[in-house]
Formats: C-alpha cells, structure tokens, sequence
C-alpha cells in the first residue's frame, strides 16, 4: 500500500508540473489575444480599419487555452460545480456519486481525446489547412484537443484512484469488525 501511494504521489507531481507547464502557455496566449483584440479595436474605431488574420489567431488560441488548461482545473478543483443536492448526501452516497460522476466525465475525455487525436493525425497526414487568408496549418491547433484531453484522462485515473479509496474507508467504516452495520 506505501508503494502505491508513493508511486501515486509521484506521477501527481508529474501532472502537476505538466499543468503548470500548460498553465503558462495559456497564461501567454491570453496576454496575445488581449494585444490582438485591443489592436482590432484600436484600428477599427480610431483609424478605421482592421486587420484580418487576428480574429483567427485568436480563435484558434481560444480552442487550445480551452483544452490545455483542463487538466488543472481538475487538479486544483477551480472547475464549476452545483453541488446543492451532493452536499445532502451520507459519506457513503457521495463516495459513489464522486466514482460514478468521475467514470462519466472519463469516458466522454476518452471519446474527446481519441477524436481529437484522429482529426490532428489528418490534418498532419493530409497537410489541412485554415479557410482563411492565412492558410494556417491546422495540425497544431487540432494537437491542443488530444495533449490536452490526455492530461485531463490522467488526472480523471489519479482522482478515480482516490475515490475508489475513499469509497473502500467508508464502507469498511460503515460496518464494525462482526459484520454489522454501525449506527
């Protein structure tokens, strides 16, 4: 059981500086959006005119900032949650709501992830490029979806770990050493 958890520990360090990582870029890509957007505003209401490459720059960090900065809010639970109901609930019952919820938000990562990657390989293989003026290869902005999605699986597998645990402390405590159910 140490092993288990040190090797748990360890592989959460992991994604945690992973995140971090992701964090940053995403943190840079916000400051260029800012810049672009208020350059847009700038040139259209002052000397009006615009540019048009910066609505897709800003489009397409707009999708990797999304999937990139997933994972972390996982990790630090900064995600939004209604949790009115859930907060009603015994130990045991949000023990299984916490596995239940954690295993449907990991399929649909899953199904996400794999699509992403697949529509990544094609538009490297295929060499897919933007519609616009720019012709932006596709392939980096399409990348975000599975790098991204592939962190968010991770941390989803470490936080199942972690209710699977918490469900076995609460169910044994639920019970005393004769098998019977303590009040």
């Amino acid at each position: 059981m140490q092993k288990h958890m040190y090797i748990i520990s360890n592989i959460k360090k992991i994604l945690i500086t992973i995140s971090k990582l992701f964090i940053f870029l995403c943190s840079i890509m916000m400051f260029i959006m800012m810049i672009l957007i208020s350059l847009e505003v700038l040139l259209r209401y002052i000397f009006t005119t615009s540019l048009i490459w910066p609505f897709e720059i800003v489009e397409f960090m707009l999708v990797a900032i999304t999937f990139l900065g997933l994972a972390y809010l996982e990790l630090t639970e900064q995600n939004l949650k209604v949790d009115f109901f859930f907060n009603l609930f015994p130990k045991y019952m949000k023990s299984i709501s916490n596995i239940v919820g954690t295993l449907t938000v990991l399929i649909f990562s899953i199904l996400t992830t794999i699509i992403g990657g697949t529509f990544a390989w094609l538009a490297w293989s295929e060499n897919i490029r933007s519609w616009t003026v720019m012709r932006i290869a596709m392939w980096p902005v399409r990348l975000t979806i599975p790098l991204g999605g592939f962190l968010l699986c991770s941390v989803l597998l470490l936080k199942l770990f972690d209710s699977f645990d918490i469900f076995i402390k609460n169910r044994s405590s639920k019970f005393d050493h004769d098998g019977k159910t303590t009040h």
